[in-house]
């Protein structure tokens, strides 16, 4: 299997998918997809096996060579099937930026274009700004598919320009729509919490993943929440941190509580759009840097939580004791600054 030079690592897996280097063996069923589907692709003439095998040859073997390619595109796979390819394109590497790329099997666009679409968003996220660092990634998409610009939104891309009346395909004009994801790591810093949070803070807690990771895992109600809220703003023993970046984006929360041994007990969040990009590990350093020397800092962590735990450790927290609840096993960890 080829290997692109400009990335450490190769293979990228999220629940349901997996990326590897676009491999030579599938150019024929990316033909065919593409001839399928040419009405929303920047494609004027179907593709023959000739141009098909050229294309791989002369421009696609290129890449794996070059420190700086012009695209890095994967094979998507799932279950060891290709069901698709996409990646990075029209890189521009002094700005760092790129465009997005996805093209999934004909046969999968209906029943799981949603899904899909989502989890490679998820996993190229990491490619651009965690290995690569890009600054910015994009899309251009001609304005034919009602849902993606939904997924897109879901996923945190923000709606950039509107082309209007800008692609003729058949005989129809079509508008172009362009949606960015901006590197959430441009100036992060910590801001306290503000009464126009309280809603965002409500969002985050009853989020699927927070909740299934929390010792209590039932919904919070809003009443409860708007009761918790008021008195935490104005609580001395307990301190709330916004994550955001240079684009005002809100990353995630981190919140301080004094708990009954005067150790102060950390709970964080990272909003799913910003999750596997090592922002929790960010967030806790920057939120502990806010307190002076010599304070003890406890966290509890669900015995399933492997990611959460992996950060703790990272930061010289140590495993120190352990509790069960409702069949569940909860890890203490503790951490001193001196």
């Amino acid at each position: 299997m080829e290997r692109y030079l400009c990335l450490k690592q190769q293979n990228y897996h999220s629940y349901s998918l997996t990326l590897v280097p676009i491999r030579l063996v599938d150019r024929y069923d990316i033909m065919k997809w593409r001839n399928e589907q040419i009405f929303h692709l920047r494609q004027k003439v179907p593709l023959t096996k000739e141009k098909q095998d050229s294309y791989f040859d002369t421009t696609i073997l290129r890449q794996f060579k070059e420190k700086q390619p012009d695209q890095i595109l994967f094979s998507v796979l799932s279950n060891n099937e290709l069901i698709g390819y996409g990646g990075l394109v029209h890189i521009d590497w002094e700005s760092k930026n790129a465009e997005i790329s996805l093209l999934l099997k004909t046969e999968l666009q209906e029943e799981y274009f949603c899904k899909y679409w989502i989890e490679f968003l998820s996993i190229l996220k990491i490619v651009a700004f965690k290995d690569l660092h890009f600054v910015k990634i994009y899309t251009y998409a001609y304005d034919v598919r009602p849902l993606l610009p939904l997924i897109f939104e879901y996923a945190g891309f923000k709606l950039e320009g509107k082309l209007k009346n800008h692609h003729i395909f058949n005989d129809q004009i079509m508008d172009v729509l362009i949606h960015s994801f901006t590197s959430p790591y441009v100036n992060l810093k910590l801001r306290d919490i503000s009464i126009k949070d309280m809603i965002q803070l409500f969002d985050w807690a009853n989020e699927r993943e927070t909740r299934k990771n929390s010792i209590q895992q039932d919904n919070i109600t809003f009443e409860s929440h708007y009761s918790w809220f008021t008195k935490q703003i104005s609580s001395s023993n307990s301190k709330i941190f916004i994550l955001s970046n240079s684009n005002f984006d809100n990353i995630g929360q981190i919140r301080f509580t004094i708990n009954e041994n005067g150790k102060w007990l950390i709970n964080y969040s990272i909003d799913k759009n910003y999750r596997n990009l090592g922002l929790g590990k960010k967030i806790i350093e920057l939120g502990m840097n806010q307190f002076p020397k010599n304070f003890d800092f406890e966290a509890i962590v669900e015995n399933q939580n492997i990611p959460s735990q992996k950060i703790f450790e990272s930061l010289d927290f140590k495993l120190i004791d352990s509790f069960k609840k409702d069949n569940r096993t909860f890890l203490v960890f503790n951490s001193s600054i001196k």
